[in-house]
């Protein structure tokens, strides 16, 4: 065989194994593609599913604690209001308590009026 003859040969080996390679190249990057539509197919569907059910979940829970926020603020409200008064009731008393030390103090000669608890604010 003729140099010639021997580099024929190895570009027609050269060449085929190239083109071979090209060729199964572009089949896998066509199964691949063909692969991943399908998956990111099936995946928006699992999203969308996924995504009506917390919906659903969200409206079904949500509701109670609506009812029940709304219950819990009212009473609130209705503690706050209780608190206020019976704060103010408090203070009135107190006001008294002070006054009648005084009067004690001022009109009963002899007599000292009982000590003030400490834990009660000046």
């Amino acid at each position: 065989m003729t140099s010639g003859g021997i580099l024929e040969t190895v570009a027609t080996v050269i060449g085929s194994g190239t083109a071979g390679a090209g060729v199964t190249a572009w089949f896998n990057r066509r199964q691949v593609k063909a692969a991943a539509g399908k998956t990111e197919a099936e995946g928006g569907m699992v999203d969308a599913e996924a995504a009506r059910i917390i919906a659903d979940t969200a409206v079904v829970l949500v509701a109670p604690l609506r009812s029940q926020v709304e219950a819990l603020t009212s009473r609130v409200a209705v503690l706050e209001s209780e608190n206020r008064n019976t704060k103010s009731l408090l203070k009135i008393a107190l006001d008294h308590i002070e006054e009648l030390h005084e009067w004690i103090r001022d009109n009963v000669p002899g007599r000292r009026p009982p000590r003030r608890p400490t834990a009660l604010p000046r």
